[in-house]
């Protein structure tokens, strides 16, 4: 989506708003699709997909510190 949106710039809008779309299914996503959709997302420079990056990678940081906590409480 994004060499689209590079060679047609009028589809911008609708390719962040699909790939933001898809982030903001980051619980449900596998990890490297989030981490694939994020490098999209900054490669486009979607600056208005800023809250949805911030949502999915402080979910992430707190899915890892809840394991390692786990862990180191069992």
């Amino acid at each position: 989506m994004v060499k689209i949106a590079e060679q047609h710039p009028e589809t911008r809008e609708q390719s962040i708003a699909a790939i933001t779309h898809q982030l903001g299914q980051f619980t449900k996503n596998n990890p490297v699709l989030n981490g694939m959709l994020v490098v999209a997302l900054l490669d486009l420079k979607a600056v208005e997909a800023a809250p949805v990056m911030e949502r999915a990678f402080l979910q992430i940081e707190w899915m890892k510190r809840s394991r390692a906590i786990g862990r180191r409480c069992s």
